[in-house]
């Protein structure tokens, strides 16, 4: 099998011998940290116009609270609502508003925001962070679900 010599060759494994079956064996122990980063790509007003959605029909939205942590999966874009918000929308048509600590101009600079779930794979209110391409770090203080008024 390749995968056991393969795997040997792998650095910072500790060597563990025991005797199986009369003969000696040696194992390796591994462990593997897993890191996610998700990139939610910015709707430009370019293809929003292509696909149809216009400035001029512009909906009103208002805040509602939501849970403090939400799934990543559930993003399927983001815009960039103001330099303290950033408005994802999800797989099932809500939006979500990203509350942000303070103002983060560094956002607006790239097409995309990044996010690193913790490591119950959710992003938290005052615990995560989003990040974009320039660098910039921005602490999330809370999340909003956006409504249509009337």
């Amino acid at each position: 099998m390749f995968a056991l010599p393969l795997l040997a060759l792998l650095g910072g494994a500790a060597p563990v011998a025991g005797v199986f079956g009369g003969g000696m064996v040696q194992t390796q122990t591994f462990t593997f940290h897993e890191r996610i980063i998700i990139r939610v790509p910015r709707v430009s007003d370019d293809r929003a116009a292509a696909r149809g959605y216009s400035r001029s029909r512009s909906v009103t939205w208002h805040e509602e609270d939501s849970d403090d942590c939400v799934d990543p999966g559930r993003f399927v874009g983001a815009g960039i609502s103001s330099e303290r918000s950033i408005d994802f929308l999800t797989r099932d048509g809500q939006r979500l508003r990203a509350k942000l600590e303070d103002a983060c101009p560094a956002l607006d600079y790239y097409s995309m925001v990044y996010v690193r779930p913790g490591k119950d794979g959710k992003i938290c209110a005052n615990r995560d962070s989003v990040r974009s391409r320039a660098g910039g770090q921005c602490q999330i203080a809370a999340f909003k679900r956006l409504v249509a008024s009337r």
